[in-house]
């Protein structure tokens, strides 16, 4: 009898693993489709990237990838929808350094990425570029600041909008660099570099792809790029690290997330899978291409670094003042 209970035990116990199998073999199994949530309109870096991935996925995880823009109220519909979805990793999110700076320029932020999601990778990254109008005496990053420094709040800079990555990266050199510069918000980025070609303002931070063009035809000077190291770009534009303000990155990052109760074994496959894809020869030509950098870190390596930006940006507007909203 004992042998025919234990054989009756071990029968039930297989079939349990075959109706309730792990999730991550579920997820494959399912035949539903990994679904990359953009949460921004159509056309941003995101979006550009995240279709490329999507055949180098589709062969690393066996199963189709498709891409579905989410967009509206500045990103949050497409993040609470990820944070909101089923743990089994068929619907991870593609979203931009936004998701560090809200938690510090919103009096009540929708969402706290730390506790709501898991990092998967930071897939890559595009720096900010200082920019100057031509007549700005001055043709260093060394010499703005020394310029700057000798007239305090004669120079005015531009930006998209309180809050935003254009604000909170030039407010970030300001007290880096120990300078005081006027802020002037605009609307977007065609406008900020408008008006700096203009004179109306004197400086404006944004990717070196944006205005290229502009620094060739001699409208704009590009004095420095906030990466850890020079971008392939613009080779010859040193970084600012390198132009006089240790430490000082302006980094516009996009990365990968899961909703937070995503298993491990979930997250793990997710994470080798696209760290395999943004590794590839091609994938890497492509991103750098559009003037972007590719990273794929660890999960790990992702989270302490969102961590740490959260801090900085905290620290940021604590020290300029930037009102929340």
């Amino acid at each position: 009898m004992r042998v025919l209970v234990n054989a009756f035990c071990r029968l039930l116990t297989c079939a349990v693993v075959l109706v309730f199998p792990t999730s991550s073999v579920f997820a494959q199994a399912s035949g539903r489709p990994l679904t990359l949530v953009h949460p921004f309109a159509p056309g941003s870096p995101a979006e550009v990237v995240g279709r490329w991935m999507m055949p180098g996925l589709t062969e690393r995880l066996k199963i189709q990838v498709i891409l579905e823009n989410r967009s509206g109220a500045g990103g949050q519909i497409g993040v609470t929808s990820v944070i909101n979805s089923a743990p089994d990793g068929n619907t991870v999110l593609f979203t931009s350094n936004g998701v560090a700076i809200d938690q510090a320029v919103k009096l009540k932020p929708a969402y706290d990425p730390m506790k709501e999601l898991r990092p998967v990778t930071r897939a890559m990254y595009g720096a900010l570029a200082i920019h100057i109008n031509p007549t700005v005496p001055a043709n260093t990053l060394g010499e703005l600041i020394a310029y700057a420094k000798a007239n305090p709040g004669k120079l005015n800079y531009s930006h998209a909008g309180v809050g935003t990555f254009t604000h909170m990266a030039v407010e970030l050199f300001k007290y880096s660099a120990g300078v005081n510069i006027v802020d002037v918000p605009y609307r977007g980025g065609a406008e900020m570099a408008t008006s700096t070609m203009s004179n109306f303002t004197q400086l404006h931070m944004l990717p070196p792809s944006n205005t290229i063009e502009f620094v060739k035809s001699g409208k704009l000077k590009m004095l420095a790029v906030g990466a850890p190291q020079r971008l392939a770009i613009v080779p010859d534009v040193p970084t600012v690290s390198e132009a006089g303000v240790p430490g000082y990155e302006a980094l516009a990052w996009y990365g990968l997330f899961v909703t937070a109760t995503t298993p491990n074994d979930v997250l793990e496959r997710l994470e080798k899978a696209f760290v395999g894809v943004l590794s590839e020869p091609d994938m890497i030509q492509k991103i750098q291409s559009i003037g972007f950098v590719p990273v794929g870190n660890t999960s790990e390596q992702f989270r302490r670094q969102l961590e740490n930006e959260i801090k900085l940006w905290k620290d940021v507007v604590a020290k300029a003042g930037i009102p929340k909203n």
